[in-house]
């Protein structure tokens, strides 16, 4: 009877954890703003929040919007810059692959395949880490 009574609690604890697992209308989805989109909803918080006047929103606008599309022409030069690294880590990484044989080639790639997954484990461990030290709070 205590054994029925235990596996029937047990199936309801895992039913309980599926049930929890699930995505609320309240994710968050990434929405592409347009700079003058940004700009508009910075200001209008700094209008309300800072009591500012007409004149000043204008000004405070401007200035937000010079700000975006500085901040989003950075964003493009960086990822350029790191589009063009990783094309010269492809072929830093062909060159060097051709000096080798096959069997070294063999073990290189298996050698580069172990490293890559202690390396993602390691990150999810670390993630783990997070999640056990600092809870997600709750909305």
């Amino acid at each position: 009877m205590k054994t029925k009574i235990g596996m029937l609690l047990i199936a309801v604890c895992m039913s309980a954890v599926t049930f929890a697992q699930k995505p609320t209308e309240k994710t968050r989805v990434k929405k592409n703003f347009t700079p003058e989109q940004i700009a508009q909803k910075r200001t209008d918080m700094m209008k309300i929040r800072l009591q500012l006047n007409d004149d000043q929103a204008a000004k405070v606008y401007s200035w937000n919007l010079q700000q975006i599309k500085e901040q989003v022409a950075q964003k493009e030069k960086e990822k350029a810059e790191h589009q063009k690294r990783m094309e010269q880590r492809k072929a830093q990484e062909a060159e060097f692959t051709s000096i080798l044989t096959p069997s070294q080639k063999a073990t290189y790639d298996q050698w580069k395949q172990e490293r890559i997954r202690k390396m993602k484990k390691g990150i999810r461990d670390k993630h783990h880490y997070l999640k056990k030290d600092f809870p997600q709070k709750n909305n």
